[in-house]
């Protein structure tokens, strides 16, 4: 039985494996989509989906390549190497597209899982603090930035911007509110339907059948 280390080895042995031809490519999404679905490989679902990442984004789609690495680090298991690995892919890809917001989030997530005598920690690690503090600075001239621009209106329109804000947040905390309620009331629905089925059933046993029996007409009644 095929497992992921044999298609670890392929990618990490030969490149060509990999971007020989598109007929190759789809050939190998193919295998591994297909080990995706095999119980045998539930103990290895982190590093199927890591390479089956890696494909997609030698082929050229980086955003399937992202959703894919997304789906390595989900799984459950102790391979924090793994996950490692996941995460700097994508702290990787995001820096390369200067989103340094999301690139700093995943070397985050990278180092917490990186052990500290992995080859290739202390330039992550350098990495990451840099990102830090570039991603502190940024975060500190938007600020200044928008206080200024504050600065700068009317008394009128500063009003009415600050009330824009405040009815966007209530506009949101009456979103969170609503789908709060719409949870409780599907929950408690499933609970009604739940006890009536029990009662529906005790009432139907003994073989009786159920038009005979005064409960169950009543019950449908009400239905």
């Amino acid at each position: 039985h095929q497992t992921a280390y044999d298609i670890s080895a392929c990618l990490v042995g030969s490149e060509m494996c990999i971007i020989d031809s598109n007929n190759d490519v789809q050939k190998m999404q193919k295998s591994l989509l297909k080990m995706t679905k095999d119980e045998k490989n539930i103990d290895y679902l982190d590093q199927i989906y890591y390479n089956l990442a890696e494909i997609f984004v030698s082929a050229g789609d980086t955003a399937e390549g992202i959703k894919t690495y997304i789906l390595s680090t989900k799984q459950v298991g102790k391979n924090q190497e793994q996950k490692a690995l996941s995460f700097l892919s994508l702290a990787e890809l995001y820096y390369a597209e200067n989103d340094y917001y999301t690139s700093k989030d995943y070397y985050d997530s990278t180092i917490y899982y990186m052990q500290d005598d992995y080859r290739g920690y202390s330039q992550v690690k350098q990495k990451q603090s840099l990102l830090s503090e570039l991603v502190e600075n940024l975060l500190t001239i938007t600020l200044e930035d928008s206080l200024q621009a504050l600065a700068q209106l009317s008394e009128e329109d500063l009003k009415n911007t600050i009330q824009e804000v405040i009815n966007q947040k209530k506009a949101k905390e009456r979103e969170l509110l609503e789908k709060e309620r719409r949870r409780e009331q599907s929950f408690t629905t499933s609970n009604r339907y739940t006890e009536r089925n029990e009662q529906f059933g005790r009432n139907t046993s003994g073989g009786n059948w159920y038009f005979y029996n005064p409960a169950t007409l009543s019950f449908g009644q009400s239905e």
